[in-house]
């Protein structure tokens, strides 16, 4: 009867050492960079409770073969650094000038809604005693165009503006301080984004202040690429998109978001890596 083959020691040991240094390989690192503000529920300030599309960034890319680390800076300098090539991805709004700036993950030559990250409503805020209203169409209630304010940095939101023909103040640092210039009639309209100023408007200091009842539009966020990434890259990118939409049928991962009328999930699970 033939005797069973053995691996030596020595092989064996070699083997194993081969299989240990394999599995310890470092994943390829990514730098994604992200706006310095909290969004909730999609953007957390804080590291340790990260949010949706934070923990979507980074689980997908982990389950893609990357390490995913997410830096946070003013939006603007997001834009310069990763067009600099000092990232690899940031996320972004597929408006005309980030169309061109940057590689969106496209279906039939289109941005792939099956890949995006958050769909959000862009909302008006007026001062409770002006006669300012919005029929889905057009502003009325004003005798000339009213100045609108938006944070500074946001796109997305000058764009809209800017298409309805009306007068932009895009100077405010944050959405406080833009709802501070609006209550002080230095602005007559703010346009912004519904999740980052619903709770501001909830909250104590702002009873002068009331939300149109009708969005401007809505908008959806992609995770984007800077364009001198080499071919090895955009195979990971690939990869790493396909992972974010699977991860988006996913009840721990869902996001609340205008058409589907979901809801976040109650825990934070998932993990990030950020720094």
């Amino acid at each position: 009867m033939p005797r069973p083959f053995r691996l030596p020691r020595t092989g064996l040991l070699l083997g194993l050492l081969s299989a240990a240094a394999a599995w310890a390989q470092p994943l390829p690192s990514w730098r994604v960079c992200l706006p310095d503000v909290a969004v909730p529920p999609y953007l957390s300030a804080d590291p340790a409770r990260p949010g949706l599309i934070e923990r979507r960034l980074v689980d997908a890319g982990r389950r893609a073969g990357l390490d995913v680390r997410l830096e946070r800076m003013p939006s603007r300098r997001c834009i310069a650094q990763l067009e600099r090539g000092q990232f690899e991805a940031s996320i972004a709004a597929p408006i005309p000038a980030n169309l061109a700036r940057f590689l969106f993950p496209l279906q039939q030559g289109q941005p792939d809604d099956t890949r995006r990250l958050a769909r959000v409503k862009l909302v008006w805020v007026k001062r409770r005693d002006s006669a300012l209203d919005w029929d889905g169409r057009q502003l009325s209630g004003a005798s000339s165009a009213p100045l609108v304010g938006t944070r500074l940095g946001m796109g997305v939101l000058a764009e809209s503006v800017r298409d309805l023909g009306l007068p932009l103040d895009d100077a405010a640092l944050s959405t406080p301080q833009l709802l501070a210039k609006l209550s002080a009639g230095r602005v007559e309209l703010v346009l912004a984004l519904e999740h980052e100023v619903a709770p501001l408007l909830a909250g104590p200091g702002h009873a002068d202040l009331v939300m149109l009842a009708r969005p401007r539009q809505a908008s959806s966020f992609y995770p984007v690429l800077r364009r001198s990434l080499k071919a090895p890259q955009l195979a990971q990118a690939q990869a790493w998109w396909a992972e974010i939409a699977r991860l988006r049928e996913l009840p721990d991962y869902r996001l609340p978001d205008t058409r589907s009328g979901g809801a976040p999930p109650a825990s934070g699970r998932g993990s990030s890596s950020t720094r």
